[in-house]
C-alpha cells in the first residue's frame, strides 16, 4: 500500500484546524472595586496578547564525576502584555488606570465605589484569564494568571494628522499561570 502524501487532502485531512492567533479577550471574574461601576465580571477584548513562555530550572547533581540534570522549579517571566484598542467612552483605560492607581492609595482612603481601603493593598490583586476563541466562537484556550495586577500602562500616542485608532499596551504582573 502506497503511503499517502503529506498534504491537506492526504494524511493531514483528519487533523484539527491550525490554531490562529486572534480573537483574544481578557476576563476578570472578580474585578477590583476601583470604580463606581456595578461589575460582576469584566471582559476586555484584546487587540493582541503575548502568551508567556515557561521553562524549568535544571538541578545539577554530580555523582562519581558525572553530571546529571533533573527538572527543577518552573520558571516564567511573571508578566505578560496585552494590547487594547480604546473606544470613545474610554471605559477600558479608565478601569485600568483606576486599578493601577489603587496601589498608591493610602490606608483609610475610600475608592470611587465608597469602599474603605483599610490595609493599603485591598483590591489590587485578582485572578484573570486570557481566553482565546476559535472561528465558531468556541473557547480554545484559557490561560489563568494567579494574583495578577496592572504593572504598567504604556504611553498612548495622539496625532491629529492620523486616522489610527487609539491603542495601548498593558503589562500585567502575576505569581504564576496555568492552562
Amino acid at each position: 500500500m502506497a503511503e499517502q502524501p503529506f498534504t491537506i487532502d492526504g494524511r493531514m485531512k483528519n487533523e484539527a484546524d491550525i490554531q490562529r492567533n486572534w480573537k483574544w479577550e481578557l476576563w476578570i471574574p472578580k474585578p477590583p472595586a476601583v470604580t463606581n461601576w456595578d461589575l460582576d465580571d469584566m471582559i476586555i477584548r484584546c487587540r493582541s496578547a503575548v502568551i508567556p513562555g515557561r521553562g524549568n530550572e535544571p538541578i545539577e547533581s554530580n555523582f562519581m564525576g558525572q553530571k546529571q540534570f533533573f527538572p527543577g522549579k518552573p520558571i516564567f517571566p511573571n508578566s505578560f502584555m496585552a494590547m487594547f484598542e480604546e473606544f470613545e467612552d474610554k471605559k477600558v483605560s479608565e478601569f485600568l488606570f483606576a486599578w493601577q492607581q489603587a496601589m498608591h492609595d493610602y490606608p483609610g482612603k475610600t475608592d470611587n465605589a465608597g469602599n474603605a481601603n483599610t490595609d493599603g493593598k485591598s483590591g489590587i490583586k485578582t485572578d484573570i484569564s486570557l481566553r482565546q476563541y476559535g472561528f465558531k466562537g468556541n473557547l480554545i484556550q484559557d490561560l489563568q494568571f494567579k494574583n495578577a495586577w496592572v504593572q504598567n500602562v504604556d504611553d498612548v500616542a495622539m496625532d491629529y494628522t492620523g486616522a489610527e485608532s487609539v491603542k495601548y499596551s498593558v503589562t500585567f504582573q502575576y505569581d504564576y499561570w496555568t492552562i
